[in-house]
């Protein structure tokens, strides 16, 4: 998710090779890592190793969490050490991170999945592809140059619509 991104900026992407909250730790200090990205399960066996409170995390500007939701009070814990925890949400057709919850909005839009990113075009629709009303449950329908274009060697699937048409069920609303 953000190899690529810090590259592209001149930036080191520090690689661990376990999960090892006492490692992960000792990297953060010993490499002055300044973006942190994991899991939020990985967040909460950072959190609750005895060294969470002693480590020096002042180099970090603040972490990414995806692939599920991130508990309410990891969040708190996090923002209790000034850590700002961003959140989000993507698809494999799509790419990691389709949309972003701000770190600023974390707590106050617990349970959003943010904004979408650039280049993305979303709408939420009802059965018959018409745009639903705030608040209403509906179809994520996603589009974009980051959309992918089909399945390798899977013209069945391709054809079906899988890869053009992407989508989630949930809530309509507006990021306030």
């Amino acid at each position: 998710m953000l190899t690529t991104p810090l590259y592209h900026c001149g930036g080191m992407v520090v690689l661990l090779r376990s999960s090892d909250p006492a490692l992960i730790l000792r990297a953060i200090e010993r490499e002055r890592c300044t973006v942190i990205f994991a899991v939020p399960t990985v967040f909460q066996l950072l959190m609750e190793h005895p060294a969470f409170e002693t480590s020096d995390l002042s180099s970090v500007r603040f972490c990414v969490t995806g692939s599920s939701s991130c508990p309410l009070p990891v969040m708190r814990r996090y923002g209790e050490r000034g850590l700002l925890l961003r959140q989000g949400y993507g698809l494999t057709e799509v790419g990691v991170n389709c949309f972003s919850l701000a770190p600023e909005d974390a707590l106050r839009k617990a349970g959003s999945v943010g904004r979408p990113v650039f280049h993305s075009r979303t709408r939420i629709v009802d059965e018959q592809d018409r745009d639903v009303a705030p608040g209403e449950v509906g179809e994520l329908v996603l589009a974009g140059p980051h959309v992918c274009s089909g399945y390798w060697r899977r013209a069945a699937e391709t054809a079906e619509g899988g890869a053009r048409r992407l989508v989630a069920y949930g809530r309509s609303g507006v990021l306030r």
